[in-house]
C-alpha cells in the first residue's frame, strides 16, 4: 500500500490517567499503514512525558506542541498537516477497536464515499473498577440503511441524531477541499458542532457500518457536557456556523441546521436548569435563551422545520419553553424531583441489597446512579429475555426473575419500564414476590 491510509488525529490536554489506553488502541490497529498526529495543549500532568515515550518508540507518531488550549485549534492543526488519504479524530480519554480503522478503510475504499462511521459504545467505571457498557445505534432497527451509500441531505434523521466526529473516518481531499475545519474557540468544548454540520452539509455520499468500533467515555468529572457553559458554548457553535456558512446556503440545509439546532437547545437547556437549581434566570441560560428562542420562532414560521419533525411529546415541550419558560421549568422541576426522590428512598436505609428488574439501557444507568452509594448494593439484574439470562453487566448476573426472588427474599427490586410497569409489578408479585419490596423508577 503506497502512502498513509489514514492520519489518526489526537488532540490532547492533562490527560494523563486515560492516555495510555488510548494510544495502545490505536498503536496496535491491524492497519498499520497510519500516521498518529499527537496534538498537545500544554499538558502538565505528564501526558506530554507519557506522549514522548510512544514516539520515540514508533515513528509513525508525529509529535506536535499548540500554543492554543482549544481543542478546534489542535484538531484543524493536524488537519493541515496530515498526509493520509483519509482522516481520523480520536479523543485521548477514550479508546477504539484494534479493527477500527482497517473495516472503515476498507469499507470508504469499496463504497467510495467521503466519510464513513460506526457505531460506538458508551462505557463509565464503577467503584468495583468494573465497566459498563452501552451500544449506542446510529439507526436503531432500521438496518436498511447500514451498509449501503447515502445522500446525508436526504437523512433528516441525520441532522438530529449525528453528532459526534470520533467514530468515523473523511476522505482528506473532501475535508480540505471543503474547508472543513473546527471553531477555534478556547478549550474543548461543542466544536465538533460546526464540523459535523459542514460535512453534513458538502457530503454527498457516505456509509454507516453497524459495528461498534468506538468506546466513548461517560465519566470524566471534567468533560465538557457537564459544564456550566454548556448553554453558551452551543450558542457560540450555532450563532458563529449560522452567520458564516447557512445564511448563503441551500434552503434544504436550513432545513438540517435547524433539525440539529432544536436537539442540541432542549438537551442542554435541560442541563444547566439542573444544574443551576431550575434559575432560569441565571446568566448562564437568560443571556443566551432569547437567541435560541427568537432562531426557532424563525425557523417555525418559516416552515424550515414543523411540528410533524418531533416525535413523543418534544414538540409540546419545545413550543412551552419558547412560550412560558417558568411553566416549563417547573414540568422539568418535578421529573427531576422524582427521580430524586427515589434514590433518597433506597440511600435512607442503612443497607439495601437491590435487584435491577430490566437489564437494557435504563436498568445500566440506575446501575450508574446507585453506585455513589455506599449503602447501596446491587446483586443482580433480572430479565425476560432468554438471550441475556447468564450474561453480566459490570460484573453483575442477569438471572431469572424468579431466581432473583428466591437467592435475595430481603433485596429492593427496581422496575426499570415505564411502559410496562403494571405487567411486570404483576408478575413478580405473581412469582412470589413481596409487593411492597418492588418499587419503579419512574413513580
Amino acid at each position: 500500500m503506497d502512502g498513509v491510509a489514514v492520519s489518526v488525529i489526537l488532540p490532547s490536554l492533562n490527560v494523563a490517567p486515560y492516555i495510555r489506553e488510548c494510544m495502545e488502541s490505536v498503536l496496535n490497529q491491524t492497519l498499520t499503514n497510519i500516521e498518529i498526529i499527537c496534538i498537545d495543549a500544554g499538558s502538565t500532568d505528564g501526558t506530554w512525558e507519557i506522549l514522548q515515550q510512544y514516539s520515540n518508540e514508533d515513528d509513525r507518531i508525529v509529535l506536535v506542541h499548540s500554543d492554543i488550549k482549544s481543542y478546534g485549534a489542535q484538531v484543524n492543526q493536524g488537519i493541515k498537516i496530515s498526509k493520509g488519504k483519509y482522516i481520523a479524530i480520536l479523543e485521548t480519554d477514550d479508546y477504539i477497536r484494534r479493527d477500527m480503522y482497517q473495516i472503515l478503510f476498507n469499507l470508504a475504499e469499496q463504497k467510495c464515499v467521503e466519510y464513513v462511521k460506526g457505531d460506538y459504545t458508551r462505557f463509565c467505571t464503577l467503584r468495583s473498577g468494573n465497566r459498563i457498557f452501552t451500544d449506542a445505534k446510529q439507526f436503531g432497527k432500521d438496518e436498511k440503511l447500514y451498509n449501503t451509500i447515502i445522500n446525508p441531505h436526504k437523512q433528516d434523521y441525520l441532522y438530529k441524531s449525528d453528532f459526534n466526529i470520533w467514530r468515523g473516518i473523511y476522505l482528506a481531499t473532501f475535508i480540505k477541499d471543503n474547508r472543513i475545519f473546527l471553531t477555534e474557540s478556547l478549550g474543548a468544548a461543542y466544536q465538533d458542532i460546526g464540523f459535523m454540520e459542514q460535512v453534513l452539509m458538502h457530503a454527498k455520499t457516505a456509509c454507516y457500518i453497524d459495528e461498534c468500533l468506538y468506546f466513548y467515555r461517560t465519566d470524566r468529572d471534567d468533560a465538557s457536557t457537564y459544564s456550566l457553559n454548556a448553554l453558551r458554548n452551543t450558542y457560540v457553535e450555532f450563532k458563529s456556523f449560522f452567520e458564516n456558512k447557512v445564511n448563503s446556503s441551500l434552503k434544504v440545509y436550513k432545513r438540517g441546521y435547524y433539525l440539529h439546532f432544536v436537539t442540541s437547545f432542549l438537551t442542554e437547556y435541560k442541563k444547566i436548569l439542573i444544574k443551576t437549581k431550575f434559575d432560569y434566570t441565571a446568566p448562564e441560560i437568560a443571556n443566551y435563551y432569547p437567541w435560541f428562542r427568537d432562531q426557532l420562532k424563525n425557523a417555525l414560521s418559516s416552515g424550515f422545520i414543523s411540528r410533524r419533525d418531533f416525535s413523543g411529546d418534544s414538540y409540546e415541550k419545545l413550543d412551552l419553553l419558547l412560550s412560558s419558560p417558568s411553566i416549563f421549568v417547573d414540568e422539568i422541576k418535578n421529573e427531576q424531583k422524582n427521580k430524586e426522590d427515589f434514590f433518597e428512598r433506597l440511600r435512607s436505609n442503612e443497607t439495601t441489597e437491590v435487584v435491577i428488574f430490566g437489564a437494557g439501557y435504563w436498568g445500566k444507568e440506575i446501575l450508574k446512579r446507585l453506585d455513589v452509594f455506599q449503602s447501596v448494593h446491587v446483586v443482580a439484574f433480572a430479565d425476560n429475555d432468554k438471550n441475556k439470562i447468564g450474561s453480566k453487566i459490570a460484573g453483575i448476573q442477569v438471572d431469572r426473575l424468579d431466581e432473583c426472588i428466591r437467592h435475595f427474599p430481603e433485596a429492593i427490586f427496581i422496575i426499570t419500564n415505564e411502559s410496562h410497569y403494571i405487567e411486570m409489578k404483576k408478575q413478580f408479585v405473581q412469582e412470589g414476590g413481596d409487593s411492597d419490596k418492588v418499587i419503579c423508577f419512574w413513580e
